[in-house]
């Protein structure tokens, strides 16, 4: 996320992620999910965020979070990921040998209605997409495999529009290309995520910058 938070956005949601660097598993086994958990759950004590849905994967993570304050996103992430690296460093036997996440994160507004939809779906079907289970809510370290388990990893907020009644069906169904491409180009690129117009008023206050496609044609 971009360094400037000025502005306030009450009640957005926002997808928040990081990837370890050079590939790095985070996640080597149970041990190492559980610290992340705990680490999460100091965090959440801290700030003032609120966690729709989350997913661990073996070498990074999803959030998507609830926040009245921009810049609280941006001080939770600091917190989160530089005390998740010192400990894990620390489990490893690594301190002193160089960073453990590969960048700052990458933060980015969601659209309330049929993009939030989208996103959370992107988030729960990530280890799905990826082969690791046969459906999504076999995956543990997830709001979706938990909320099967019946075992609250981290506290969830309810969802700032209704949650469609048939989510386990539409999480586990077949992509659809488009949405799914729309999904990662706006977070590779730090886009608003959502229709254009709403993308290009809330750019701004997200200290974000929407560069326009293509070049603009040379004047005769």
């Amino acid at each position: 996320m971009p360094r400037r938070l000025r502005r306030s956005l009450d009640g957005a949601a926002f997808h928040v992620m990081n990837r370890a660097v050079r590939r790095t598993v985070l996640f080597q086994d149970d041990r190492d999910y559980d610290a992340f958990i705990q680490v999460t759950l100091e965090s959440l004590k801290r700030f003032r965020i609120g966690t729709v849905s989350f997913e661990l994967m073996p070498n990074h993570w999803h959030f998507v979070v609830l926040c009245d304050w921009i810049a609280e996103i941006s001080r939770w992430q600091h917190w989160l990921a530089g005390t998740h690296a010192n400990r894990w460093n620390g489990a490893h036997g690594l301190r002193g040998t160089g960073a453990v996440y590969q960048g700052r994160f990458k933060a980015v507004p969601i659209q309330h209605g049929l993009s939030l939809v989208r996103v959370c779906r992107y988030v729960e079907r990530n280890a799905l997409r990826k082969g690791l289970v046969s459906r999504a809510e076999d995956w543990p370290w997830s709001s979706l495999g938990a909320e099967r388990n019946n075992c609250h990893l981290v506290p969830l907020v309810e969802w700032p529009i209704p949650r469609p009644e048939n989510w386990l069906t539409i999480v586990n169904s077949e992509d659809v290309p488009s949405e799914l491409d729309h999904v990662r180009i706006c977070i590779r690129k730090n886009w608003p995520i959502g229709d254009p117009d709403w993308q290009r008023a809330v750019a701004p206050f997200a200290g974000l910058t929407m560069k326009p496609r293509g070049r603009k044609p040379r004047a005769r």
